[in-house]
């Protein structure tokens, strides 16, 4: 994220124009409580480009959430968004 900011403030101050736009969004937890296959299945559906299908299913793939407490850390393989985790205790370590 860091360099993309740093790339983005280097094309903006050698650009010949006054004046710059930017569009920034915050996706952090956008996916988390929604069922992953439907937006995959959605993207589908919509002809969503080849990459960006892509990109959002590698960020879907593979999702772990850890909770560190003093003496104990438990960590667990997020499926499917809300549905999942939802059934999920930290405290059981399961």
């Amino acid at each position: 994220m860091e360099d993309a900011i740093v790339e983005l403030q280097r094309i903006v101050r050698a650009a010949n124009s006054k004046y710059a736009i930017g569009l920034l969004f915050n996706i952090s937890g956008a996916f988390d409580n929604v069922w992953w296959p439907s937006i995959l299945a959605s993207l589908k559906t919509r002809n969503c480009p080849r990459n960006l299908y892509s990109l959002i299913g590698s960020y879907l793939t593979d999702r772990k959430a850890k909770i560190v407490g003093a003496t104990r850390s438990a960590e667990k393989k997020s499926q499917s968004g809300a549905r999942r985790a939802q059934s999920w205790d930290p405290c059981s370590g399961t």
